[in-house]
């Protein structure tokens, strides 16, 4: 998990080490599948957006979700357009950047984009589905 802590600045130490980063269709369909047993949580980041920058540094600084609440799986969607369109596919939520969708059992449990981003709100609903 080295890479992604350099990806994150390292800046938080509460940046789960149990962060997922999707690389592929494959990935997301594990994922997916993965939405069945425990709450998963995408999150598409542009590394060519600074707003998506932003919302990024909030959410280490915010961060108090425990890996038992939720399988957090990071994208980067310039690398890997394709996965974000089927996120957008799988969910019926249409595609921004930076966004944050979370998925339980197949169904959209939260989603925000832009600054509208909450690991608060995050955090409420995962606990609604528990």
């Amino acid at each position: 998990m080295g890479f992604l802590k350099g990806l994150f600045n390292g800046s938080s130490e509460n940046w789960p080490e149990s962060w997922k980063e999707m690389f592929s269709l494959d990935d997301l369909q594990a994922a997916w599948e993965q939405s069945f047993e425990k709450p998963v949580i995408f999150f598409k980041h542009s590394n060519r957006c600074s707003v998506s920058f932003h919302v990024k540094g909030k959410l280490e600084r915010d961060y108090t979700i425990s890996a038992e609440e939720g399988q957090f799986y990071f994208l980067n969607l310039i690398e890997h357009r394709d996965v974000s369109n089927e996120i957008a596919n799988l969910t019926g939520v249409r595609h921004e950047s930076p966004q944050m969708i979370a998925v339980f059992k197949g169904e959209v449990l939260y989603q925000a984009s832009h600054g509208k981003i909450s690991s608060e709100k995050l955090k409420e609903s995962l606990m609604q589905a528990s």
